[in-house]
């Protein structure tokens, strides 16, 4: 290695070693402490909580039958008994359902008058070999078809 490698690496140590600040001592470094007594006192904690409240006893009150409301028996928030009457309907639309039911049973009924006389004649044709025994067979079996549907319409009435 040459001498002035040598110099330049001492210098740059001597720089760098007189650039360093002396380490502090303790006494130098300590803080005041202050020194504080506790003392018990109550304190109130307080939170701010979103929710809601819900009634323990709750019922939803609604109608059991189509049609137009046309009142409201009940105020809302009583209390209401098993059996009352609670709203009004527009009985229009139940009276054409029953006009429309009656209407049906009188057709079926009429129905069932031609085909029992159809039923009957074709009975009596059949010993004269007038008509078929299937369309007989077919005549019985329409009128008691019907005789059926007179049954169901007037359920529906």
């Amino acid at each position: 290695m040459s001498l002035s490698r040598f110099l330049a690496i001492g210098l740059i140590f001597f720089i760098v070693a007189c650039d360093r600040q002396p380490t502090a001592t303790p006494e130098e470094t300590a803080v005041d402490v202050g020194v504080k007594t506790l003392q018990a006192q109550p304190v109130t904690l307080t939170s701010e909580l979103t929710g809601r409240v819900k009634g323990r006893l709750v019922s939803e009150v609604r109608p059991q039958v189509d049609g137009i409301i046309q009142k409201r028996l009940f105020t809302e928030g009583d209390e209401v008994k098993e059996g009352q009457a609670l709203y009004q309907i527009d009985p229009a639309s139940y009276q054409a359902r029953y006009d429309e039911a009656l209407g049906q049973l009188n057709n079926a009924v009429a129905v069932v008058n031609s085909s029992k006389l159809k039923a009957q004649r074709y009975a009596a044709l059949v010993n004269e070999n007038g008509v078929s025994r299937q369309d007989a067979d077919e005549a019985a079996a329409t009128w008691q078809q019907n005789v059926a549907a007179v049954d169901q319409y007037r359920a529906a009435v």
